[in-house]
């Protein structure tokens, strides 16, 4: 893995943190990625008894202000051109449960050392 993030161009984005649902089944999932320019994307999934509800991507040039780009709706998307993307996300979600959110404590802080070295990649002076 190379130490600089010249080694990513502006489109490549990588994850820097994702927050759980403080409650398995319901609540907000959210994940944010950045490039080395310092845009991010946030994607913000919405689930209700277990089942992803809505999604919000959004992005911000400096990290500190959000504006969303597009929502998704469940039951908005179903049977319209949306749907493939809908799934497309709801799939996004299910890796971040599986990989982080219910993972064994192990695999879990390997994926919190992953985002600290991406955040080092793109912060090289803030030490991630």
């Amino acid at each position: 893995m190379c130490g600089s993030a010249a080694a990513f161009s502006s489109g490549n984005f990588l994850d820097v943190s994702v927050t759980c649902p403080s409650q398995a089944g319901n609540g907000v999932l959210e994940t944010t990625r950045e490039n080395p320019e310092g845009n991010q994307s946030r994607a913000t999934y919405i689930y209700k008894n277990g089942r992803l509800e809505k999604i919000t991507v959004a992005h911000s040039e400096d990290g500190t202000v959000f504006k969303d780009l597009f929502s998704l709706d469940r039951t908005t998307s179903e049977g319209t051109k949306e749907a493939p993307a809908f799934h497309g996300y709801k799939g996004a979600g299910n890796e971040l449960f599986r990989f982080y959110c219910f993972a064994e404590p192990e695999a879990k802080a390997r994926y919190l050392d992953l985002l600290r070295a991406n955040r080092e990649i793109l912060h090289p002076d803030k030490g991630g």
